[in-house]
């Protein structure tokens, strides 16, 4: 039950801040958040940055994770989030080199 209310609120932290942030919100569930934005819009794919992020942050401040369980973490499952932010900043012209 614990490992099902993580993921719980790592997704919906996508979601919220999505909404705090102004970009709707087109699906959320347990596998995802997904979410519209203008592509080519820089102050929109900052956002969508944050929104990528906001589900790890979320998550870390609830379990409250170790260095070693964030390193863990950033490696393997919040990948795909980490990517998703990098892609974002990428699309406004920086961070290129961020993740390799």
């Amino acid at each position: 039950m614990a490992a099902l209310k993580t993921v719980a609120l790592h997704e919906a932290a996508h979601a919220v801040v999505a909404r705090v942030l102004g970009q709707p919100v087109k699906l959320a569930s347990l596998d995802s958040v997904l979410t519209r934005h203008r592509r080519g819009d820089s102050k929109a794919h900052r956002q969508q940055a944050i929104v990528a992020l906001a589900g790890p942050a979320a998550e870390d401040r609830l379990c409250r994770h170790t260095r070693e369980e964030r390193a863990q973490l950033w490696a393997t499952v919040w990948r795909i989030d980490l990517a998703n932010a990098v892609g974002h900043v990428d699309a406004t012209g920086g961070g290129a080199n961020l993740v390799a």
